[in-house]
């Protein structure tokens, strides 16, 4: 009989793209320093309205991100999503 997976869950609310993404690198960050190890986290959060452009998405010219910032939610590029053709 296989022992039972301890998955850790973080509830951590609603709060901004930056504020949760800046908690989640100390959190690993946290999480390897202390040998604890990350692959049994599960972090929860509710981001306020954003748009992220991700590494795979199509170039989002300043136009086009400034048509999103005026819908009223923040908007972030960020370095997920792989792919190899990424010009920041």
């Amino acid at each position: 009989m296989p022992s039972p997976t301890l998955v850790r869950v973080w509830h951590i609310g609603r709060m901004g793209y930056a504020k949760a993404l800046k908690l989640q690198k100390i959190l690993v960050n946290r999480l390897k320093n202390d040998r604890i190890g990350s692959e049994n986290t599960l972090v929860l959060v509710e981001h306020d309205p954003v748009y992220t452009i991700g590494i795979r998405s199509k170039e989002c010219t300043p136009g086009e991100e400034s048509r999103l910032k005026n819908l009223g939610a923040d908007f972030y590029r960020t370095d997920r999503g792989g792919g190899k053709d990424y010009r920041p």
